[in-house]
């Protein structure tokens, strides 16, 4: 923290957003402070934090008695210390800063849509709200390949849990009586009258793959590829990735993807600031906290009244599909929940759930649980027939299960991506030990601290719990 704070110190926010400037020094700021006090707030007690039953620091000299570094001295202290600085930064930049616009314009036509755009352009430092960026180059052969392989399916896909996420424009979930929602027969479908996020930031079957230097444009196949193992034709759950999707063909062709990534960008400060401000306080009355939270809603284009979303949460059917509902184990309040929502949501292809679902300590109660594509086994089962033989493209229970490439409607009518054969890593679903909320320190580093450069016991730090100092091996 004292590290970032002379960041933000000796930075100025120079018109150059591939440097690093003091509104990027603030965003990480906030995340920074944001991690460390919702860690320590949902791991509390136990060994993954100072003085929690079973801490390996304690048996450490600067362990014993150990006080946490704040005023009060106190695990309470320290979370209210953090949620304080991740509040203050996140401010700084929230209040500064306007969200990019989203004009509700679909990419397939060749529209502009800045929200849109932001993530598929080669510049976008020309939008608002990007804080930093990093740049490629094709004729400094400085280029990625994401654009290449999302055009195909890429062998990956957003999961059907994700879908059931998003609000409806009128700000109800999906199962709500009055919410609208047109159901999951069929892909396309999930998008009608949705969060905005998913209708521009998820390809669906039928939607354009490019519109610039293209001579006729592709769509996506009517009947997505789950059925085929070419890892570069393929998507893994048929709802597939598009945020970053270049509407540009000649970033799809591989090698010459110059599509910038967005590092930093202001919605991290709103979002930051409303689940620190709700977890400081316990109550939604701040009025940075209403501002923030009602200006990205408008921008996903769903109703602003996010009171009126908590009041038609139900938390036993958000459990099934979100670990983000869980903390430690327990279904958090509901108001918490669309906070978390909001930021699954906004985040949507951006890399932050791990880190999210790790601080949240969200995954203690995974035991069986199966991730699941789209719903192939209902009306959207006609489309998978060789137009040539007449035969279903969908191979399941074959006698030779290696010949399976879905698994069984004995399953149920989604395709579970883990569940083709028996001998899948994950075929009996995910379980989770709390050893892997924290990776293991290499013995290498025990080795180098020790007083003698060969006694792991000399040495000052102490491996995370639950892994032994022995190289390579499994988590106790």
């Amino acid at each position: 923290m004292e590290d970032l704070d002379k960041a933000i110190e000796l930075t100025t926010n120079s018109p150059a957003k591939t440097r690093i400037t003091r509104n990027a020094a603030l965003v990480l700021k906030s995340r920074v402070a944001l991690f460390e006090a919702t860690w320590e707030k949902y791991h509390a007690g136990t060994a993954l934090v100072p003085n929690g039953s079973g801490w390996p620091g304690a048996e450490k000299e600067y362990g014993q008695n150990y006080q946490f570094p704040n005023d009060e001295g106190t695990a309470e202290g320290e979370i209210n210390f953090f949620l304080d600085e991740a509040m203050d930064a996140a401010s700084q930049v929230a209040d500064a800063v306007e969200l990019t616009s989203n004009n509700k314009t679909m990419p397939d036509d060749g529209s502009a849509n800045d929200y849109y755009d932001m993530f598929a352009s080669h510049d976008p430092s020309e939008y608002s709200e990007v804080i930093m960026y990093r740049e490629y180059s094709l004729s400094l052969n400085a280029t990625h390949h994401f654009n290449h392989y999302m055009y195909h399916g890429g062998n990956t896909g957003y999961t059907a849990q994700f879908e059931k996420a998003f609000l409806m424009e009128n700000g109800l979930p999906w199962y709500d009586a009055n919410s609208g929602y047109a159901g999951d027969d069929y892909i396309s479908d999930t998008k009608t009258g949705r969060d905005w996020r998913w209708q521009l930031f998820m390809k669906a079957p039928g939607d354009v793959k490019a519109t610039e230097n293209i001579t006729t444009p592709e769509t996506f196949p009517t009947a997505p590829r789950v059925y085929i193992s070419d890892s570069r034709n393929a998507t893994s759950t048929g709802y597939i990735q598009g945020k970053g999707h270049s509407m540009d063909y000649n970033d799809q062709v591989l090698g010459q993807d110059q599509t910038a990534f967005v590092v930093y960008r202001a919605a991290e400060a709103y979002l930051n600031y409303i689940e620190a401000s709700y977890l400081r306080y316990g109550n939604l009355n701040d009025t940075k906290l209403d501002t923030y939270w009602r200006k990205l809603r408008q921008r996903a284009g769903v109703d602003e009244d996010y009171n009126s979303t908590i009041a038609a949460t139900d938390m036993a059917q958000e459990a099934e599909n979100d670990w983000g509902a869980y903390s430690h184990g327990q279904i958090v309040d509901a108001t918490l929940y669309n906070i978390r929502r909001e930021r699954r949501c906004e985040f949507i292809g951006e890399g932050f759930r791990y880190m999210d679902l790790i601080r949240w300590r969200a995954m203690d109660q995974l035991n069986g649980y199966q991730l699941k594509g789209a719903k192939i086994f209902g009306p959207m089962e006609d489309l998978f027939v060789d137009s040539e033989t007449g035969e279903s493209l969908l191979k399941y229970d074959q006698a030779d299960e290696a010949d399976n490439n879905v698994s069984s409607p004995s399953d149920g009518d989604y395709l579970l991506p883990n569940r083709k054969t028996s001998t899948n890593e994950y075929y009996n679903g995910f379980y989770f030990f709390e050893a892997h909320y924290l990776y293991p320190i290499a013995v290498q580093h025990f080795l180098i601290t020790s007083s003698d450069g060969a006694s792991v016991d000399d040495s000052p730090i102490y491996q995370n719990p639950g892994w032994p100092i022995v190289s390579g091996a499994t988590c106790e």
